[in-house]
């Protein structure tokens, strides 16, 4: 294991931080709160979805099983910063999208910014190992959801 300090913030856009040490301390900054996509960015759309599959603004959205805390818990202790990365100083911040399904699975996993591929391959390694999230509701029935969460990786 390496002894360079390494911690990782995850946040929800506009949401906080959390903060993950290689000891596995973890500490907590600002709101924390799991938002999701259309709580943090305005549509550009007057409807309340951008397509009949996917619901931006649900009822009720879709949580991460145990609540926000223990998202960020669950990315800390599967967070490994890429060695490449250590070795090369690249830090930065991920975005990554992703559809929460009926059924509370993740889907259609896309990076939408980051400094680097080596990067991006591990910020999307970590969301497709989160279990699955409760979904989002409208109307009393699960609907599919879209998040948006960063990771931001950074070296001390």
């Amino acid at each position: 294991m390496n002894r360079h300090l390494l911690t990782l913030a995850a946040t929800l856009l506009l949401a906080g931080s959390v903060q993950a040490g290689l000891n596995g301390s973890l500490s907590l900054k600002g709101n924390v709160a799991c938002m999701p996509l259309s709580y943090a960015a305005v549509a550009a759309a007057d409807s309340t979805t951008v397509s009949p599959a996917v619901t931006e603004f649900p009822e009720q959205a879709a949580q991460f099983p145990g609540g926000d805390q223990a998202c960020y818990a669950f990315i800390a202790s599967h967070m490994r910063y890429p060695t490449k990365a250590i070795q090369e100083g690249i830090a930065g911040r991920v975005v990554v999208r992703f559809v929460v399904e009926k059924d509370g699975s993740l889907t259609d996993i896309t990076v939408m910014r980051s400094p680097a591929p080596v990067l991006s391959k591990e910020a999307v390694r970590i969301v497709r190992s989160m279990p699955r999230w409760q979904p989002a509701m409208q109307g009393g029935v699960a609907v599919r959801s879209r998040y948006l969460l960063t990771l931001t990786f950074k070296l001390n």
